[in-house]
């Protein structure tokens, strides 16, 4: 699952993801409310979100997110680059930090674990 706020962000992160993953179903949504609404019949394995998303924030959204289906692993990608974010991330219990402008790569390669 994607959450992206930005439309041109989340299309293109999509699109990538998309043919990264051939055979994996992705999920884009804008909103962390949409994500969740989602979640909770798809139960996501992964969730690839912007920390600093409009209404909820992306902890926030872990939060929820966790009481729903507490396997998804979350990556942060984020243009937060405050060292307390990356933290609170960690402590949180999130998989990765990216930072934005991540490299897709980069970004691939992670999920790459994570989907192992």
């Amino acid at each position: 699952m994607l959450v992206e706020d930005d439309p041109d962000t989340r299309f293109v992160l999509e699109q990538r993801l998309a043919s990264a993953f051939t055979g994996v179903r992705i999920i884009a949504a804008e909103s962390a409310e949409d994500a969740l609404e989602l979640a909770a019949s798809v139960k996501p394995t992964a969730v690839v979100l912007d920390l600093g998303l409009v209404g909820m924030d992306g902890f926030e959204f872990a939060r929820r997110l966790r009481a729903v289906s507490a396997m998804t692993a979350m990556v942060a990608l984020t243009g937060d680059t405050r060292p307390e974010s990356h933290a609170r991330a960690a402590r949180e219990g999130f998989a990765a930090f990216l930072v934005k402008p991540a490299g897709l790569d980069d970004l691939i390669a992670v999920l790459q674990r994570l989907l192992r």
